[in-house]
Parts: structure tokens; C-alpha cells; sequence
């Protein structure tokens, strides 16, 4: 009985239908779920305690003391006429950072930078969770309808071979004729087994990329949700595409975290070198230190104040110092070129994937009109067929031809999506709307 009910219970669980999940949801729990994004998070919590740190070199230190002894056997003072039983001491100390040649201040600046820069890495690392899981989701999206535009003409294909086999029977075809039908329904079953196991495969990294079970299935995004879009891209001019790109390009310079890091970067270096630097100049701190003591015979603390100044100034370090200036110097001149070298890079990927995005908007509209006319074209074929009007080879080559234009039409379309995502992350940017109000 025990086993029947969990067989039962099997059977429900796997009768179930897969949940349905949307791009949107898929993009929270990517976020939630993201390992990279998760320590991304902790390394800019570290990073703001550490700014705390320095800021809070710039402001006196201040430290309390405080000392009770106790003696036993009790000790003897002025020739053991005084027993001394018990002491107590207390004091605080004030030390204040006069001048360093900028160092404290300089390098407050860079634990802030550093922040900052932490969290120009984190927002990266957020986009590109964001575009990662895009990518991955418009994936599964089409391989599931490459697969069932493959099982369609697979039906369409079996159909056509028991109409072939009918007219071989009667004799309207040639026994070659008959086998290359059936040649192509094989070929096409095999295509199918193809897009099947492509499918699992691109489930299973998206599953895994969410870090959740592949049991769902992903929704369709459609295409007249981005047709007008699509149209708009399509039909720009040349003159506008170039005015259209250099606002893109102004864009991703001024908010993609790629650059922002990096410009960061080259400021540290800057304020590297002014650190360096202040190890050439002397160095002073000033502090006071209060102290009060009493022992257990006496009635009142005795206190005593010092007050000191002190001054080092480097000497035998300053061939070491010199050295390190030269570093720090060629460091920042470095980082100068590594800025430019990703702002060139950024700037040739923004085009890129501009013009990625045009030409599959233009590549979606032309296929569209292809499947049209191959469409038209087959319906004809297969009348014409069916009234041994053409050839075995003349319906095959119209069929082929439909597939052929289904298959660049799903391609088509989903390079564009594919396109819009990364000229989003480039952008530095989350929201669609932030890359068509260009367009518009």
C-alpha cells in the first residue's frame, strides 16, 4: 500500500506543468541569487568601513589609562615608618597629526575613491548579472522556437512522403524521386533530435546561471512589443544613425562603470604620487598626556601635564624615497594610457553593437518578406504537385527554401534582442528606455 501511494504521488508530481517564468522574473532572481553579485556586495561593505578607517586618521587619537595595584605583603616607604598597601593611577593621551606632507589627507581621499570605485564595480557587476541572464534567457528562447519550427516541417515533411508514396505507387514518380523524399523527412528528424538536446543544454545553463531547478519553462517575448522599434531602426538614415551613435557613445563614456572605474583609477595613481611625495618632507605630530597618581597613605591624586612636539625628517631613506616617487609617477603616466585604451575600446564596442542592432532590425524586416514570398511560393509548389505539374526536386527545393527563411527570420529577431542587451550594458545601463529615447 506504501508503495502504490508514493507511486501515486509520482505520478502527480510528474503530471505537474512546468512553472512559467518571465524575462523580468528570471532578471530577480538572478540578482538574488548571483554568487558574483553577493561578493560584489561584501567587497563594497569593506570597502566603506575602510574609508571610515582613514577619515578617522585625520582627527586626534585619544586613549584613557587607568592602573590599580595592590601589594601584599604591604611594602615599607621612608625608612618603614609608611606601609604602602594599595596604588592607583590614571591618565588619558592626545596626539594630533600637525603635518605629513599630505599623506593622511591624500591617502583619506583614496580610501574614498576606492569606495567609490567599489561601487562603480558592483553596479558592473549588477548589469552584467542583468545581461548574462538576458543573454542566456533569449537563448532557451530560441532554440525552443528554432525546435518547434524544426518539428513543424518535420510533420510537413511526413506528410509530403506519404504523398510521395502514393504517386510512386501509382507510378507518377520514380522510385528515386520516393527515396529522396524520404531522405529529407530522415534528415529533418535528426534536426529535430539536434534542437532538442540544444534546448536542455541552453535550459540547463540558464537554470544553472539562477542557481534553481530546471523545471520551468520560459515565456515568449513578442515581436510586436518591439516592432515599432524595430521599423524606426530600420529606416534611419545615415546622417541620423552617425548622430544617433555619437549620443550613444557620449552616453556609455559618461555612465558605463568600465570607464568610471578606470578614470578612478588614474586618480588613485595621481594621489599615489602626492603621497610619495610627502615622504620627502619632515613629518610632525603634536600631543599632551595627562597623569594622576595616589597612593593608599595619601589623601589627594598628584597630576602632572606634558606637552611635546615632535619633528622627524627622513634622511637615510631618502634614496628609497626618491625611488618610490619615480614608481608612483610612472604608475600614473601608465594608468593615463589604460584610461584612453578603454575609452577606445568602449567607444569601437558601442559602435559595434550599433550597428549589430541596425543591421538585424533590417535583417528582421527583409526576412520577414522572405518567409512571405517562401510561403506563397510553397502553397503554389504544392498545388502544382499535387497535379504533377513540377518535379520531386521542385516541391523539396520550395520546402527548403521556407525553411531556410523561418529559421533566419527566429535568428533575425533574436540578434536583435541579443544586440539591444549588450548596447545596454555598454551604456551602463539597466532600462530599454534609456537606449530608445536615442532612437526616438
Amino acid at each position: 500500500m506504501k508503495r502504490i501511494l508514493t507511486l501515486f504521488l509520482l505520478i502527480i508530481l510528474l503530471s505537474l506543468p512546468a512553472l512559467s517564468m518571465s524575462l523580468k522574473e528570471a532578471k530577480e532572481i538572478a540578482l538574488k541569487n548571483n554568487r558574483a553579485l553577493k561578493s560584489k556586495e561584501l567587497s563594497y561593505e569593506s570597502a566603506r568601513w575602510s574609508y571610515y578607517e582613514s577619515a578617522a586618521k585625520l582627527f586626534p587619537k585619544l586613549s584613557v589609562s587607568g592602573t590599580y595595584t595592590e601589594y601584599d605583603p604591604d611594602i615599607s616607604i621612608m625608612s618603614a615608618s609608611i606601609f604602602q598597601n594599595s596604588a592607583e593611577s590614571y591618565g588619558f593621551n592626545l596626539t594630533q597629526p600637525v603635518f605629513n606632507g599630505g599623506a593622511l589627507f591624500y591617502g583619506s581621499r583614496i580610501q574614498k575613491k576606492l569606495l567609490t570605485l567599489s561601487e562603480y564595480d558592483l553596479k558592473n557587476q549588477r548589469i552584467s548579472t542583468i545581461t548574462g541572464v538576458e543573454q542566456k534567457y533569449l537563448a532557451v528562447l530560441e532554440s525552443r522556437e528554432l525546435l518547434d519550427a524544426a518539428q513543424k516541417d518535420f510533420t510537413l515533411s511526413k506528410l509530403s512522403e506519404e504523398t510521395a508514396e502514393i504517386k510512386y505507387n501509382l507510378g507518377s514518380i520514380s522510385k528515386a524521386d520516393y527515396l529522396n523524399v524520404r531522405s529529407q523527412t530522415a534528415s529533418k528528424e535528426i534536426t529535430v533530435i539536434s534542437r532538442e538536446n540544444q534546448l536542455k543544454i541552453n535550459k540547463l545553463d540558464l537554470a544553472n546561471y539562477l542557481q534553481v531547478d530546471d523545471n520551468f519553462e520560459v515565456e515568449r517575448i513578442s515581436f510586436q512589443e518591439y516592432e515599432k522599434q524595430i521599423n524606426k531602426i530600420k529606416s534611419l538614415t545615415p546622417d541620423k544613425m552617425e548622430k544617433i551613435l555619437e549620443e550613444l557613445i557620449n552616453h556609455g563614456l559618461e555612465y558605463n562603470p568600465t570607464v568610471k572605474i578606470s578614470e578612478l583609477n588614474k586618480e588613485i595613481k595621481k594621489n599615489n604620487v602626492a603621497i610619495a611625495r610627502s615622504s620627502l618632507f619632515p613629518a610632525a605630530n603634536l600631543s599632551y598626556s595627562q597623569k594622576w597618581d595616589k597612593a593608599d597613605y595619601e589623601e589627594d591624586f598628584d597630576d602632572q601635564g606634558v606637552a611635546s612636539l615632535t619633528v622627524t625628517l627622513p634622511i637615510f631613506s631618502v634614496t628609497s624615497n626618491v625611488s618610490k616617487l619615480k614608481q608612483a609617477k610612472n604608475n600614473y603616466e601608465e594608468s593615463k594610457l589604460d584610461d584612453d585604451s578603454v575609452k577606445d575600446a568602449v567607444r569601437l564596442q558601442i559602435k559595434q553593437q550599433f550597428y549589430n542592432l541596425v543591421t538585424a532590425a533590417r535583417s528582421v524586416h527583409s526576412s520577414m518578406l522572405a518567409l512571405e514570398f517562401a510561403q506563397e511560393t510553397y502553397d503554389q509548389m504544392e498545388v502544382r504537385y499535387q497535379n504533377n505539374m513540377v518535379s520531386t526536386q521542385d516541391l523539396l527545393d520550395a520546402e527548403l527554401l521556407l525553411i531556410n527563411t523561418k529559421n533566419q527570420n527566429i535568428i533575425s529577431f533574436y540578434n536583435y534582442l541579443k544586440a539591444k542587451s549588450a548596447l545596454l550594458q555598454l551604456l551602463g545601463e539597466e532600462d530599454e528606455a534609456e537606449l530608445f529615447q536615442y532612437i526616438n
